[in-house]
């Protein structure tokens, strides 16, 4: 999934296995190294404590980081592996690839019209799928 979207050139995040292969620079040079072993290497003063938004039990506070992989990436393009370490439970951590402009991936889509308007477009189609889909499965069950 992951060759696909690069392929259309799609930032995505896309959650991976701790013994993930990643291709990374190391002091042997480019290699893959498992998920968690990077992130292992990472500084303890790299971590980050930012809110994952509000949940049914309250804010989700986590620790994350950020490693780069893929040395031989395009200059334009971003690929990192991203960490999210719980706070209560430092032994928990989740790993995800991302992949998007060099910059980062902090532009959110819906905020220019174009992709708003695709997004209302789609929800609008699904929308009337289930209403249609629930209309005649209602006459299957009368006209039985």
């Amino acid at each position: 999934m992951g060759v696909w979207l690069e392929q259309e050139e799609m930032a995505h995040v896309l959650a991976v296995k701790s013994n993930e292969p990643l291709w990374a620079n190391t002091d042997q040079g480019p290699t893959q190294v498992a998920a968690a072993q990077l992130v292992a290497q990472v500084n303890p003063e790299e971590w980050v404590r930012l809110s994952a938004g509000e949940g049914a039990k309250g804010p989700r506070i986590y620790d994350w980081v950020r490693v780069s992989i893929r040395p031989f990436a395009e200059p334009d393009k971003g690929y990192w592996l991203l960490a999210r370490r719980s706070v209560a439970k430092p032994e928990e951590l989740a790993y995800y690839v991302c992949f998007g402009p060099g910059e980062g991936l902090d532009q959110y889509e819906v905020r220019r019209w174009v992709a708003w308007y695709r997004h209302i477009t789609l929800v609008l189609l699904a929308h009337a799928f289930l209403v249609v889909t629930r209309a005649q499965s209602g006459e299957r069950k009368g006209g039985a």
